[in-house]
């Protein structure tokens, strides 16, 4: 955002879209991507890459991943799995940053979407002082979280679950006072095969007006794509409402337990085999 050199990847980008007329977007943990690459994942990734390549020359599909790990992470993933094709774009941070891939593999801001962050009132002291007022007010304990790295505009905590009641009420508590002060927080059931820990809560906050869902509404509207020629995919609470915001949005098949209790539409294969059957099933070739 600030001048500095963009950083790149090793993976080749996909075509350009001359006149996007759909729009993928894809969470990436346990989504897009797997943390355990098997055989048959591999096999499925490459046959996802070569099926998206089809549809981005043939129906100018956009394609691009929603995640809440900062763009060094996406990168080392994708690079380090099996994948041989970088997205069109990058939404990290939890849909606080935003990144498109040129030709070059280089990873550049959009700047109408560092506008809208500029324009925020998110400051580290800020979510300092709401950490401070839970602890020593309310005797709730909030854990900073580590693997996935510092964001200037999202800042990542695990609440430890007590019982029901005790949780209903902390959690009640913490979005009041993050509303409070102006700011977002997602607050969803840690998925332990993302590297989340059992029995605990991720706690998110960041500005208002971003997340994942302000995100695939920012470029829906960037693009004037219809609704209905919209798809997403998630595998947790915290992609529902990202969800909720295209005509097509599913869990895949291996979803925690929770989500899929809240939503109707899931796939019936996991990870990226999941993915390109739905996409088949709208895009027969």
């Amino acid at each position: 955002m600030n001048g500095h050199k963009p950083q790149k990847t090793t993976l080749r980008p996909y075509d350009d879209v001359n006149q996007t007329q759909f729009i993928v977007y894809a969470d990436l943990d346990e989504t897009f991507y797997s943390h355990q690459i098997t055989n048959e994942e591999e096999t499925s990734i490459k046959a996802f890459e070569n099926y998206m390549e089809c549809l981005v020359k043939r129906h100018q599909v956009l394609f691009g991943v929603i995640t809440g790990s900062n763009l060094d992470s996406v990168i080392q993933k994708l690079e380090n799995g099996s994948h041989q094709i970088m997205p069109h774009f990058i939404a990290c941070d939890l849909g606080t940053m935003l990144y498109w891939v040129n030709k070059n593999g280089e990873f550049l801001p959009d700047q109408a979407w560092v506008d809208r962050l500029m324009k925020t009132n998110f400051t580290q002291s800020t979510v300092n002082a709401i950490i401070q007022n839970l602890e020593s007010l309310y005797n709730i304990e909030m854990t900073a979280q580590t693997q996935l790295g510092s964001s200037s505009f999202k800042k990542n905590y695990y609440y430890y679950m007590i019982d029901d009641h005790t949780d209903t009420k902390n959690i009640e508590m913490i979005r009041d006072l993050a509303h409070n002060q102006e700011l977002g927080c997602n607050i969803n059931i840690c998925n332990p095969l993302a590297g989340d820990p059992e029995g605990a809560y991720d706690v998110d906050f960041i500005p208002q007006n971003t997340g994942k869902a302000a995100i695939i509404e920012f470029i829906n509207q960037k693009f004037q794509v219809d609704r209905e020629n919209t798809f997403a995919f998630g595998d947790s609470g915290n992609d529902l409402e990202m969800l909720s915001k295209v005509e097509h949005g599913y869990l895949l098949d291996n979803a925690t337990i929770d989500a899929k209790k809240q939503h109707e539409k899931i796939t019936t294969d996991p990870y990226t085999k999941g993915i390109l059957n739905i996409l088949k099933e709208h895009f027969p070739m």
